[in-house]
C-alpha cells in the first residue's frame, strides 16, 4: 500500500510543475528530496466539531497525510491519502489517531515518513434535520407516491443487512394482478401519512400473519381486505457500525407501507432510505425493511421502491402528442420524423441509439422502420418495442429481431437483459433487411443471442449466420449461435451490432460505439488538476442591494466547500465568489469541467463561469441554472477547445439567493479531456 501511495503522491506533484509562466523546468535533485524527519507538522482541533486541519510550517514542500484505519468523515476504514498544506479533515471518533506524513517536491517524494498522532475528546455525530427528507417526501406540501411499476427491481427482497434484491427482484409489472401498483402513499410536510388501497384490497406475504381467515393456506401470498386510513410518519436516523449515517422513514405500528411482509414488518415499521440523499429521494424513493430472524421477520430485507404519482400517470408525459398510460404508450412511428416530448427533460435522459436521434430539449427524430411500437417510460431511457396487431411483433409476421443474455443490456451493463426471453430487447430495423442494436457490453464472460420473438421460440444458430465481420471483439464460436466476447479483446463499452438478413441467414458485423458522454468524471483522480493547485486568493463580492457588505461564511474540508448567505440579494452578480488560481491550460488541448451543487434553498439561478485571470472576456462557458432546494444539481462539460490561460479563476455568483441559503459545491474537476 505505501508503494501506491508514493506513485500517487508523485503524479499529483506533476501538474505543480506545469502551471508556470516559463517552458524552464527544473532538473530534479535527489539530494533536494524532502527529509521526513525535518517536517514540522502543526495540529490544529476543534474539539466541539471534531475538525483537524493539518499543516506543515515547512516552505516548498506539499504534504501527504496518509491515513490508514481512522474514519475519516464518516468513511468505511480504508486507506486515504490528501495532499494538501492546511487541509481540514473531521474525524469523527473520539480517541488518540495517527497518520502518516509523508512531503514532495519539485525534485520527488520524501524519503521515508513521519507518524502524527493527535486526539480527539468525543465523538462527534452530525445534529440531524428532519426536514430536507420531509420536504423531499411531501415535494413541499403534499406529495402521492406510487409503485415504480415499470422498471425491474422495483419490489424484491434479499439477505439481511441487503438492499433487499439478492433473492428475487420484481421484472416490470410482474405483480400486476396482486392489487399492488394501485396503491396510493401520500405524504405531507406535517408529518401526515396517508395510505389508500384504492380497491379495498392491500397484497400481504404469506406468513405476514394479517387476517389469516384470508389466507387460502396453500403456501402462497394472499389479498386481504383493508380501509384507508390517515396516520403520522417521522424521519429518524442512526450511526451503524462503520460510522455511516443512516436516515430511516417510521410508521407507527400496525400500519403498513402498501405490502405487509411478516408480522415485525407490520409491527414496527421501519424503513431504511437506500439512497440518502433528499434530490435522489424527491425523485425515487428507494427503501428497505429489514427483518431479523431473532425479532420474528424470517431475516429477510424487503426492497420497495416508489415514485411520484404525478410522473407517470396520464398526462404527465406526453410522446407524439400521446399520454402515457402506466409508463407507456402505443402509438405509430415514422421513420425519419420528429416526436414532440413534453414533460421530460431529454438532456438527462439516456437516448437509445438505435432508435432516436436527439433533436433538441424537446425533439427526437425516429430511426428505425415505420409502423407501430410500444413506448415505455422508466424514468432514465424510452424502451421501444415493435408491435403487430396489438402484440409484440415476431419474426415470422413481421421480421422482427430480438436479442437475449447476460453479456449486454440497456441503458448500461447494470441492466443486463438476462436469459429470461420475456426481457427480451429488439433490434431496431432500419430497412427492410437490415437490423441494428447498440448494446453496453460487459465484455467479461456472458454472450448474447438473436431470437425471432420476446420468447422461447425460434433461434439464431450459428448454422443461420453467414459472413461474420467481428473486429476482434465478439465471435460465434459454438453450433448453439451464441454471441461471445473475444477472449482478451473486447473491453466493457458499448457495441452496436448490425445484422443483414439474406432469407433467414444472417451476416453480422460489430463494431465499438460512442454513445452519450463517454468522459471520465473523476474528482478524486490525479489527473484532477483542482486538487494539486494553489489559490492564490479568494475574491468576494456581496452587495445586495449593489452595497458591499461583509464576506459570507465559507467551510472548507479539502474539495467541498460550504458557502453561507445570511443576507437576501435580488440579482444577478450580487453575491460573487471567486477562486484566484494557479491552473493553467493551452490552445493545443481539450479539458473537462465538473462540479456538483446543492442548496438548502430553491434558487433562481448560480453562474458559474471559468474565465482566463485578468480578462474577463476570455472564458470557457459562462453559464446560469436554477437550483431546487436540497436537490444536487451536476453542472458538466466534457471536451472543450483548450485556451491559453497562464491562471485561471473560477467565478460562483449566487445573486438572487433568499436570506439564509447555504449551498454546498463540491468535487470540482478540471482536466484534459478523459474518455473510456
Amino acid at each position: 500500500m505505501k508503494r501506491i501511495f508514493r506513485d500517487i503522491a508523485f503524479a499529483l506533484a506533476l501538474p505543480l510543475l506545469a502551471v508556470g509562466c516559463t517552458t524552464d523546468y527544473p532538473e530534479p535533485d535527489q539530494g533536494g528530496l524532502p527529509q521526513a524527519s525535518e517536517l514540522i507538522p502543526r495540529i490544529e482541533i476543534d474539539q466541539e466539531t471534531n475538525y483537524v486541519t493539518l499543516s506543515v510550517d515547512n516552505k516548498g514542500v506539499v504534504p501527504m497525510w496518509i491515513f490508514g484505519e481512522e474514519k475519516v468523515d464518516g468513511k468505511p476504514a480504508k486507506k486515504y491519502a490528501y495532499a494538501q498544506n492546511g487541509i481540514k479533515l473531521r474525524i469523527r471518533e473520539a480517541g488518540v489517531h495517527q497518520v502518516e506524513l509523508k512531503a514532495y517536491n519539485v525534485n520527488g517524494i520524501s524519503m521515508g515518513s513521519k507518524m502524527v498522532e493527535f486526539t480527539m475528546d468525543n465523538d462527534y455525530r452530525d445534529p440531524f434535520d428532519p426536514e430536507p427528507y420531509m420536504k423531499a417526501l411531501s415535494n413541499g406540501s403534499s406529495q402521492e407516491w406510487m409503485w415504480n411499476s415499470t422498471v425491474d427491481g422495483h419490489f424484491g427482497c434479499g439477505s439481511t443487512g441487503s438492499d433487499g434484491l439478492d433473492w428475487w427482484s420484481a421484472k416490470a409489472g410482474e405483480k400486476a394482478d396482486w392489487s399492488l401498483y394501485d396503491d396510493r402513499l401520500t405524504f405531507t410536510i406535517d408529518g401526515e401519512y396517508t395510505y389508500d388501497p384504492v380497491d379495498g384490497q392491500v397484497y400481504v406475504n404469506k406468513d405476514s400473519g394479517y387476517k389469516p381467515e384470508y389466507n387460502l393456506g396453500d403456501g402462497n401470498d394472499y389479498m386481504a381486505p383493508i380501509e384507508k386510513f390517515t396516520t403520522t410518519y417521522t424521519i429518524e436516523n442512526a450511526w451503524n457500525d462503520a460510522g455511516i449515517e443512516e436516515i430511516y422513514l417510521v410508521l407507527p405500528a400496525n400500519t403498513n407501507l402498501s405490502y405487509i411482509p411478516n408480522p415485525t414488518g407490520y409491527a414496527e415499521p421501519r424503513f431504511r432510505f437506500i439512497e440518502t440523499s433528499a434530490g435522489s429521494i424527491k425523485k425515487t424513493m428507494k427503501l428497505v425493511i429489514d427483518t431479523p430472524t431473532e425479532n420474528g421477520g424470517g431475516g429477510i430485507a424487503w426492497h420497495y421502491e416508489f415514485v411520484p404519482y404525478k410522473e407517470i400517470v396520464a398526462g404527465a408525459v406526453t410522446f407524439d402528442g400521446v399520454e402515457f398510460v402506466g409508463g407507456m404508450v402505443e402509438t405509430s412511428l415514422t421513420q425519419g420524423g420528429d416526436i414532440a416530448v413534453e414533460g421530460i427533460e431529454l438532456d438527462k435522459a439516456w437516448i437509445d441509439p438505435d432508435f432516436f436521434t436527439l433533436v433538441d430539449a424537446k425533439t427526437l427524430r425516429f430511426n428505425a422502420a415505420s409502423g407501430d411500437y410500444r413506448v415505455i417510460w422508466d424514468g432514465k431511457w424510452f424502451k421501444v418495442l415493435p408491435l403487430k396487431n396489438g402484440e409484440t411483433a415476431t419474426y415470422d409476421n413481421a421480421g422482427a429481431l430480438w436479442i437475449i443474455g447476460d453479456g449486454g443490456g440497456k441503458p448500461d451493463v447494470n441492466n443486463l437483459i438476462g436469459w429470461v426471453t420475456e426481457n427480451a430487447l429488439p433490434c431496431a430495423r432500419i430497412d427492410e433487411n437490415t437490423y441494428r442494436i447498440t448494446l453496453y457490453m460487459k465484455a467479461e464472460g456472458g454472450s448474447v443471442k438473436v431470437f425471432g420473438q420476446a420468447n422461447w421460440g425460434v433461434e439464431w444458430t450459428k448454422d443461420k449466420y453467414g459472413a461474420v465481420e467481428d473486429n476482434g471483439f465478439f465471435n460465434i464460436p459454438d453450433a448453439d449461435g451464441n454471441i461471445k466476447t473475444i477472449e482478451g479483446s473486447a473491453t466493457p463499452g458499448y457495441y452496436t451490432f448490425t445484422f443483414v438478413d439474406n432469407g433467414g441467414i444472417l451476416d453480422m458485423s460489430v463494431v465499438k460505439a460512442k454513445v452519450g458522454d463517454t468522459t471520465i468524471y473523476d474528482p478524486t483522480a490525479p489527473e484532477n488538476m483542482w486538487l494539486s493547485m494553489t489559490v492564490n486568493s479568494m475574491f468576494y463580492y456581496y452587495a445586495p442591494g449593489w452595497a458591499q457588505i461583509a464576506d459570507p461564511e465559507l467551510v472548507q474540508n479539502g474539495n467541498d466547500y460550504t458557502v453561507t448567505l445570511p443576507e437576501a440579494t435580488s440579482d444577478q452578480w450580487q453575491a460573487q465568489m471567486a477562486f484566484k488560481t494557479t491552473m493553467s491550460s493551452s490552445a493545443d488541448k481539450r479539458y473537462d469541467f465538473y462540479l456538483v451543487m446543492t442548496s438548502t434553498e430553491d434558487h433562481p439561478g448560480v453562474t458559474v463561469k471559468l474565465v482566463k485571470e485578468g480578462d474577463d472576456d476570455t472564458f470557457y462557458f459562462v453559464d446560469r441554472h436554477p437550483l431546487k432546494a436540497y436537490e444536487e444539481f451536476v453542472y458538466k462539460v466534457p471536451d472543450m477547445a483548450g485556451i491559453d490561460m497562464a491562471s485561471i479563476n473560477l467565478f460562483l455568483d449566487f445573486g438572487g439567493n433568499v436570506a439564509g441559503t447555504e449551498i454546498n459545491i463540491k468535487d470540482i474537476l478540471f482536466q484534459e479531456h478523459r474518455e473510456e
